[in-house]
């Protein structure tokens, strides 16, 4: 024991007294530990902030957990109070604030007039007061509020006097989430609500629940009760989000095995998808922890081999003065592991103020930050397996030596740097930090490990070539001036120290270039990221809500006019007999317009966009092809006599801003000739008339396949030419095409159509078309090019077979 004791005591003399070699090599981990440490904090602070900001992006509706119960009190099991107290006591417990409560009785009748009428906590808080003030107290004799929607009178309700004091706004969708839900849910919905009903009844919001909740007069109404909690970045942090979907569990479970259940929502699956992208952003930040291990390591070697002649001087003058081999090994291992600790604790300590400062700029909150990082379990294991390394290292630096294999002399560098190739080889091999695997997460060791790995592995093969390289120099420079020459054969002698320089330099040039290269990646891949989510300076698109369009908005012409403006189509299609590709998206665009999209990469495809687009350009002119209506006709008329089943016949017409109406003309029965009409719409009027449909009109079904019967017609029509404001218009229907169950044939100045309709055929005769009979040139991705027989893709687009020619892949 005693002599284990005096080889440590004899490694603090030594540390005391030539301290400046160990400080160096410690001042070169406390370096690279704290850039580990501020890099661990700061990944975290960019997680918790990331995390914010998807909050701030969910809907309101959305950004909150809410208890809602909703029924007729006085059928209650429980009172107001009591589910009060149950609610709240149960929020509580995901220590995210306190719950505020909401009460609401909507679009109820009171002596024949309609009002909502709901009640809230903290009233100033959630409403802005734009005329009067905020209500007070909520009593039978005077229930003071303030409106903040609807219009006209406010009802008399025997027993509850409303005495409106303000009119005001909402702060926030929030409190009333979910009543606009309910009317935001469908947006068919939505638009029906808003076309088709009168102006809303007058939305009265009184100040506390607990009072309106108990006032007698409307005990039998029924309203909804809600209670609901705020979710924001500083409610809410990547570190307590486990516990937050568990808590949120158990919370859910008991509010719904109350007597009275209680529906909880929350946007759980949200938070911990945004938790999820937090993390894959965050791995990526390991990559900066990596290339400081790696320094480390190379800063250890250097300095630890630079003193080797003094170490093996320090061995031979102790095995003289009878030190036995352990002790010489206890003494380097506690210089070592005494650099190593000193080193690494004091540069985690810098660390500290480091991520301190980082976290406070990205605002997040710093204890929390620090807590859940560095100061973790996990982040004190992160010093301690630092130290423990460089501890490794250090020895291992110290007290290595070479061995040959036949002529060449190998290193523990050599085998370890052997060791490191095969490790990224296998990594790379198995995806480890493809896409997919970054996307999916889990890469995190992979990725701190692989820039250190990559480089130490360029700074053994430099420093193995340093050798012969100066003895290349030393020989190439004999007849070079004196000095160069006593330097080149100095080095050439004794490679060693140069060789190690040389590894350093490696090691911080290629991690410098790395950082420089990855921060450029990044900005490409920001840039790239904000072109593909905007591709344009504007997009227009329909309101369906509204059941506005494109075109209804405004005319091709005067979109042209506000810039060069690009029609752009998207449609879903389906590849029959296809396996695993469901539902591919077809998009039109015009050629000349894709150069000039933004968001392209060079790497999307062999071929160059420009390329690409002039291969999908039509190699003819692509014209509507029809018959051009007069623009004063209001009318629309064909003369036809039909031999079997009834028809529904309609017309359609391509307006002048490029959208298509169908005009009922009305059902061909058989017997003699009869004039269908249909009346235009003034959007029509002036169109092109491109075909006529026909359907089943009624009556005779027949069984198929097992689905019950089907609507069945067949037989034979003949049409004349179309009258359109009482005049006749020449209709060349010998240049027509019947699709779908349609055949046609024109004898004596006669047209004839053969038919045979069916629910699931869509039966047209219309002109031929410049693309009848061409395959559409497409660019498609690779499955579908792989899937592509001969480069011919078949199509099924909203019914209509399509065959497109595959010119491209990207």
């Amino acid at each position: 024991m005693r002599r284990l004791v005096a080889g440590a005591r004899l490694a603090g003399v030594r540390l005391a007294r030539r301290g400046s070699h160990f400080a160096l090599i410690a001042v070169g981990i406390a370096i690279a530990a704290a850039a580990l440490a501020a890099v661990q904090a700061t990944s975290l602070a960019a997680q918790d902030r990331s995390l914010g900001r998807d909050l701030a992006r969910l809907d309101p509706d959305d950004r909150s957990v809410r208890a809602v119960w909703g029924g007729i009190p006085a059928q209650a099991e429980a009172p107001f109070p009591a589910l009060d107290r149950s609610v709240r006591t149960q929020l509580e417990r995901l220590r995210l604030g306190t719950p505020v409560s909401v009460m609401l009785m909507n679009e109820i009748l009171f002596s024949g007039r309609n009002v909502s009428l709901a009640a809230l906590d903290d009233l100033g808080r959630w409403v802005r007061v734009r005329q009067g003030r905020l209500p007070g107290r909520c009593l039978p004799t005077r229930c003071e509020v303030v409106q903040i929607a609807g219009e006209g009178p406010l009802p008399g309700i025997a027993g509850l006097r409303l005495v409106r004091v303000g009119r005001g706004t909402m702060r926030s969708r929030l409190p009333l989430a979910d009543v606009l839900a309910r009317y935001s849910s469908n947006e068919a919905l939505s638009a029906a609500a808003r076309y088709h009903t009168s102006g809303k009844p007058p939305f009265l919001i009184a100040s506390g629940v607990s009072e309106l909740a108990r006032v007698p007069a409307i005990v039998d109404v029924r309203r909804t009760y809600s209670w609901f909690v705020p979710l924001s970045g500083d409610s809410l942090h990547p570190w307590s989000a486990d516990e937050f979907t568990s808590d949120l569990t158990r919370v859910r479970s008991a509010l719904r095995s109350e007597a009275q259940p209680f529906d909880v929502t929350s946007p759980d699956e949200a938070v911990l998808a945004a938790v999820e992208r937090g993390n894959v952003s965050a791995e990526r930040l390991f990559l900066l922890g990596g290339a400081a291990v790696s320094l480390l390591l190379a800063f250890v070697v250097l300095a630890a081999s630079a003193n080797r002649r003094d170490l093996e001087a320090t061995r031979k003058r102790l095995r003289w003065l009878g030190a036995r081999g352990w002790q010489i090994g206890v003494l380097e291992t506690v210089e070592a592991l005494t650099a190593a600790f000193v080193g690494a604790l004091a540069g985690w300590v810098l660390g500290q103020a480091l991520a301190a400062l980082a976290a406070n700029h990205l605002g997040a909150p710093v204890a929390g930050t620090l807590l859940n990082s560095t100061l973790s379990p996990t982040g004190l294991g992160i010093v301690l397996v630092l130290a423990l390394t460089a501890c490794c290292v250090l020895l291992a630096s110290r007290s290595a030596s070479a061995f040959s294999l036949g002529a060449v002399t190998v290193t523990l560098a050599d085998i370890a740097a052997v060791g490191a190739l095969a490790v990224i080889g296998i990594g790379l091999a198995r995806g480890a930090a493809d896409t997919v695997a970054l996307s999916e997460g889990g890469t995190g060791v992979f990725l701190m490990l692989l820039p250190g790995l990559v480089t130490f592995v360029l700074a053994v093969g430099c420093a193995r070539i340093v050798g012969p390289a100066l003895r290349l120099l030393e020989r190439a420079g004999r007849g070079a001036p004196l000095p160069l020459r006593l330097a080149a054969l100095s080095l050439a002698r004794s490679p060693g120290r140069a060789a190690i320089a040389v590894g350093f330099l490696v090691v911080s040039g290629s991690l410098a270039f790395f950082a420089s290269s990855y921060r450029t990646m990044l900005l490409h891949a920001q840039s790239d990221s904000a072109a593909f989510a905007a591709p344009s300076d504007a997009v227009v698109t329909g309101d369906l809500s509204r059941l506005v369009r494109v075109l209804d908005a405004a005319s091709p012409a005067t979109y042209g006019e506000l810039g060069d403006a690009a029609p752009v189509i998207r449609l879903s299609a389906s590849v029959p007999r296809l396996a695993g590709v469901r539902n591919p998206t077809v998009l039109g665009i015009p050629s000349r317009a894709i150069e000039d999209l933004d968001g392209w990469r060079s790497d999307f495809s062999d071929v160059p966009l420009s390329e690409l687009a002039r291969r999908i350009e039509p190699q003819t002119e692509i014209q509507m092809r029809g018959v051009e209506l007069p623009r004063g006709a209001r009318t629309i008329a064909v003369p036809v006599r039909l031999w079997g089943r009834a028809v529904r016949i309609g017309a359609s017409i391509e307006t002048r801003r490029g959208l298509f109406e169908f005009v009922e003309l009305g059902i061909a029965e058989a017997g003699g000739w009869r004039v269908l009409r249909g009346r235009i719409s003034p959007p029509a009027r002036g169109g092109l008339l491109v075909g006529f449909r026909f359907d089943v009109a009624r009556g005779f079904r027949v069984a198929n396949g097992g689905i019950g019967p089907q609507p069945e017609a067949r037989g034979r029509l003949t049409l004349e030419d179309v009258r359109s404001g009482g005049a006749p218009l020449r209709v060349p229907y010998e240049d027509w095409l019947g699709v779908d169950g349609v055949r046609s044939r024109v004898s004596r100045g006669q047209t004839e159509l053969d038919y045979f309709l069916a629910s699931e055929l869509v039966s047209r005769f219309r002109p031929r078309q410049p693309t009848d009979g061409i395959s559409l040139p497409v660019v498609v991705s690779p499955n579908l090019a792989a899937a592509a027989d001969e480069r011919v893709l078949p199509l099924d687009i909203s019914g209509h077979r399509v065959l497109a020619h595959v010119v491209g892949v990207a």
